[in-house]
């Protein structure tokens, strides 16, 4: 068996590896502008994180700080024998005076990024009476900065500068297409070509391109360049960016070019040049889409397929259907919004939870988007939910395509598996009248055989019809009574369930129980059981707006929890909420 000397030995070692790899993560360094500085001097001291974070100054011991902190960032871009690096750092910087003379240690700041957090080191500072203001000062981003110390001091030897011209440096915005459709993408590349020197870029901004809609395309950290050959010129060819655009509006439209500010090594032995370079700025001829779309025209171009799911076809009343529309295929999809659909008003519906699977690559963005819709059926009966259409403009046909799915037809049944036919109003005049006049036949007819019984026997109908109604009422009394009782069988059920782990059984005996209780205790029937009806009925009988909006609010998290696979919900916070809010209820009517 191993010694428990040698388990801990172990875990140090993962422990130890652990930091190591932790630390490799994010690199955290403090500089200063100078070593050596006088006491009355103010410098600055810098903190640089290679990713963005929360910054935490430390407590200095031997300085006091003037000011308060300044944030920025600098991203650079440096080319070297053909090999480009693209680095960014964070920089928190704070302005230091000393409090009295010696040998001090700057403190280390730290900086948590997630859910690790990093220390930079201390750096040493001397602290003299004279004042060292004249300190030579370096900026963040001079990658030749040791050549011209090497340079300083022997001008005989610097050899006449190479002159750059726009030939050979230059920047270029290439465009898979000059000539769409109006919402059609296509790919922009912005590029950089050099002869063959080494040079860094300082500073670089791309621009925002108005009148698209801008998809990225992720680009490597580490880029190698590639070579293309210009008007018999070989170039080095380095891709900064990538993107996708959809022009949003038709006519001639003008990409917004882009500049860098590029610091040129030519030689060894020759200082370095700052050259600026601007691009090019191509105008892409957008042409519009014919006129007359149909009216389920949703600003798409491209190609799609359309899929509509119902887990079935028949239904109890209150309790949800999953109804979901998924459409696949190529183009804009993250600009498609929500689909205009009319369904039945006996349905409560949600807004849809939308699930977006896509990619975005230089051949466009492809995948599929699908509308989860949340419906609740409030009465029984037949229902027709509604014919779906989707149309685009088809790039290949040019034209417009139309996807149909059919309406659906369902069933609504109520718990004891009756089903009440909601849509009456086919019933003509005639037929009305009809009913009319056999009804009063019927209570004609009734009023003879009455008459024929006599006395007696009317009080023996007038007798049994009293006990009748009387026992009727002690029954709703005795429901309206037993309705908190029967509630709680409901929820420790349902506790039982949520101890099981068994969420949907779960969800399903609080729904069945609320639902339960408003129709016998609030005596709402079970066709009449909207949202609405229960925040009226509730209000009517003296229950505070705050607890109704809670009992509400319980009814639909316990829905949304059952039937919506992405939530979320505390099921033991549901719970509980349950318990307090019908005891708030029955305290109050």
């Amino acid at each position: 068996m191993m010694k428990m000397k040698h388990i801990f030995l172990l875990m140090g070692v993962f422990l130890l590896f652990s930091i190591m790899g932790m630390s490799q993560e994010v690199n955290f360094t403090t500089s200063v502008a100078a070593k050596k500085v006088g006491v009355t001097d103010r410098f600055q001291v810098t903190y640089s994180s290679s990713k963005q974070g929360q910054f935490i100054a430390p407590k200095y011991k031997n300085f006091k700080q003037v000011g308060g902190v300044s944030r920025g960032s600098n991203s650079s871009v440096n080319i070297v024998n053909g090999q480009m690096t693209q680095t960014q750092t964070f920089q928190y910087t704070l302005v230091l005076q000393p409090i009295k003379t010696g040998v001090f240690e700057v403190e280390g700041a730290k900086i948590k990024v997630e859910k690790a957090t990093y220390e930079s080191k201390s750096v040493e500072v001397e602290v003299v009476e004279e004042s060292q203001a004249r300190q030579r000062r370096r900026s963040s981003f001079d990658p030749f900065g040791m050549m011209d110390e090497m340079m300083r001091g022997m001008p005989q030897s610097r050899p006449r500068q190479i002159e750059i011209t726009d030939k050979d440096l230059f920047a270029k915005i290439s465009v898979s297409k000059g000539n769409v459709m109006k919402g059609e993408g296509f790919l922009v590349t912005y590029k950089v070509y050099a002869r063959d020197f080494n040079f860094g870029i300082e500073n670089y901004d791309f621009p925002t391109q108005e009148d698209f809609w801008t998809e990225n395309i992720k680009t490597p950290e580490q880029i190698k360049p590639t070579n293309e050959i210009l008007d018999g010129v070989r170039y080095q060819v380095f891709t900064l960016k990538k993107e996708l655009l959809f022009p949003q509006k038709s006519g001639e439209l003008k990409l917004n070019s882009f500049g860098i500010k590029a610091r040129i090594q030519t030689s060894p032995f020759s200082s370095p040049l700052t050259k600026e370079v601007k691009s090019n700025a191509p105008v892409i001829k957008v042409n519009p889409l014919p006129k007359n779309a149909p009216s389920s025209f949703v600003n798409q171009v491209g190609s799609y397929s359309m899929d509509v799911k119902m887990a079935s076809d028949s239904f109890v009343v209150n309790e949800p259907i999953d109804y979901t529309i998924h459409i696949s295929g190529k183009g804009n999809l993250k600009q498609l919004s929500q689909l205009e659909i009319d369904f039945p008003k006996e349905l409560e519906v949600y807004d849809p939870e939308i699930d977006n699977k896509l990619s975005v690559s230089e051949s466009g963005v492809k995948g599929g988007k699908s509308f989860n819709y949340l419906l609740i059926p409030r009465k029984s009966g037949k229902f027709s939910l509604p014919e779906v259409s989707f149309t685009y403009f088809d790039l290949e046909s040019k034209s417009y395509k139309t996807i149909l799915h059919p309406a659906q037809e369902i069933v609504v049944t109520n718990p004891d598996g009756s089903a009440e036919m909601v849509d009456d109003s086919s019933e003509t005049e005639e037929e009305r009248q009809s009913d009319a006049n056999t009804i009063s036949l019927d209570l004609n007819s009734l009023w003879i055989g009455l008459a024929t019984l006599g006395v007696l026997g009317l009080g023996i109908v007038l007798f049994l019809f009293i006990s009748k109604r009387k026992g009727k009422e002690e029954t709703e009394e005795e429901r309206r009574k037993n309705a908190r009782k029967k509630l709680s069988e409901k929820l420790s059920i349902a506790k039982l369930h949520l101890e099981k782990n068994e969420v949907s059984q779960f969800y399903n005996e609080i729904l069945v129980g609320l639902n339960k209780y408003v129709n016998e205790k609030l005596g709402i029937e079970t066709s009449k059981m909207t949202k609405q009806t229960i925040r009226q009925t509730l209000s009517s009988k003296g229950v505070g707006k705050e607890t109704t909006d809670s009992f509400v609010e319980v009814l639909e998290q316990s829905e949304m929890a059952k039937y919506a696979p992405l939530s979320n919900q505390n099921n033991e916070e549901i719970y509980e909420k349950s318990l307090d809010v019908i005891e708030e209820i029955e305290s109050q009517i």
